[in-house]
């Protein structure tokens, strides 16, 4: 098989190292203001567990009857970090290894094992959407807001 270009492992490189600073930032950050709350309020989604206000958000939450937000949420969290560090040494394999094949195995565990990953149980923007229009069983006896309340 074909050899890389030096310029094209390099890009590869590059690629897989940029990746190392999910595990010392926040992948997602959630900032809400309000009149109650003048210095806003604010979630970290990290690599493994949540951080912030996230106590202050599940008391709105819970007022407007909304489900509470936690790590159990994220089934994400129990794999996130093994995913992205696969992904970082498949890319620096790819980088030495120099060959085609370590390209499309790179960009094949790229798609397989991060982007598929979310969508293990169900996509992750389909338990968003879901969660976004949820209220919480205590408050509401039911799962779902009336199909009125969901227009804009």
């Amino acid at each position: 098989m074909k050899k890389l270009s030096k310029s094209n492992r390099i890009l590869i490189l590059i690629a897989a190292l940029l990746i190392i600073p999910a595990y010392f930032t926040p992948l997602w950050q959630i900032s809400l203001w309000a009149p109650q709350y003048p210095e806003g309020l604010n979630m970290k989604i990290w690599i493994d567990h949540l951080s912030g206000n996230v106590d202050q958000i599940n008391g709105v939450n819970h007022y407007i009857g909304m489900n509470h937000i936690g790590d159990e949420m994220f089934p994400e969290f129990t794999f996130l970090i093994y995913v992205i560090g696969g992904l970082i040494a498949l890319g620096i394999l790819a980088f030495l290894i120099g060959k085609r094949w370590s390209l499309y195995a790179f960009f094949w565990a790229d798609d397989t094992l991060w982007y598929r990953s979310f969508g293990r149980y169900v996509p992750m923007g389909l338990r968003v959407w879901s969660y976004a229009r949820s209220k919480s069983s205590h408050q509401s006896g039911g799962n779902e807001l009336s199909a009125s309340s969901d227009r804009i």
